[in-house]
């Protein structure tokens, strides 16, 4: 699997598991599936309430901890120096291990200096507790005002994108400053199956709408954390990695942006 070299130095793979909504003993299934299948990159966080289910499925699957890249993030409302520590070892607690690979700051919060939040970022990072940090769902001003102000890499800019939210200008700024891209609900929330262009180069390359999305997310030069509930929607999003979509293929995607939002809570400043 392709990998992101990131700014602290470490290596994050390209495609991961969202588990958005994956709870219990169903989350615990997929996460022990998705690693069997070759997936070594997952994606939680506090908000998800599924930490400890994330946690306990890391345990039973025996896979060496160096070899996987957990990725987690801190809820708005915790974002002050001193809750940013706390809500960590939380999350530590719950996973079952000693470091996070990526913590993120879930949604940004301007009730709460963000130096507040970077000072906690420094802290844990002194303790070795994080080894990368990055941010989620952060406008392009509010981005600025962050790395502007860190003294500790910022990382990685978790956001939605997909064929109906083309973010192309934050892509464009975050390639210029090292800052990978994740692409969170890349599917459109399954609304690209229904697309006639998606299921035209679908057809092209004897594939799924699926794979062509993220096949256009990976050759933009993103990161993609798609959730699956299922072996074969797991198995499909991997298999993702073996398409390559021509140059017209990836305009013809690109024409689709409608500036569709899907994710846009009341404290969102979009």
């Amino acid at each position: 699997m392709e990998h992101f070299t990131l700014k602290s130095g470490y290596e994050m793979p390209c495609l991961g598991l969202g588990t958005w909504k994956l709870n219990g003993a169903e989350c615990r299934r997929n996460v022990l599936d998705a690693i069997s299948m070759g997936y070594t990159h997952i994606d939680t966080a506090a908000a998800y309430d599924n930490e400890a289910d994330v946690g306990a499925a890391l345990r039973d699957s025996f896979c060496r901890r160096t070899d996987l890249f957990i990725t987690t993030k801190i809820w708005y409302d915790r974002l002050s120096y001193f809750d940013v520590e706390k809500e960590c070892c939380n999350s530590l607690q719950k996973l079952r291990t000693d470091y996070i690979d990526l913590l993120l700051v879930h949604w940004p919060n301007k009730n709460i200096p963000i130096m507040e939040t970077l000072r906690g970022f420094a802290a844990l990072y002194e303790k070795k507790l994080v080894r990368s940090f990055g941010v989620s769902n952060f406008t392009l001003p509010l981005l600025k005002e962050v790395i502007d102000a860190s003294n500790i890499p910022i990382c990685v800019n978790q956001i939605e994108f997909h064929p109906f939210l083309n973010q192309s200008k934050m892509l464009s700024y975050c390639n210029h400053n090292d800052i990978v891209v994740t692409a969170y609900a890349p599917i459109a929330r399954g609304k690209i199956l229904k697309d006639p262009v998606m299921k035209q180069i679908a057809k092209e390359c004897g594939a799924t709408e699926v794979q062509c999305c993220l096949a256009w997310l990976r050759q933009k030069g993103m990161a993609a954390i798609p959730k699956a509930s299922s072996k074969a929607h797991l198995k499909e999003n991997l298999e993702s990695l073996t398409i390559v979509l021509s140059k017209e293929q990836i305009a013809k995607i690109d024409s689709l942006h409608r500036n569709e939002r899907l994710v846009n809570p009341e404290w969102a400043e979009f």
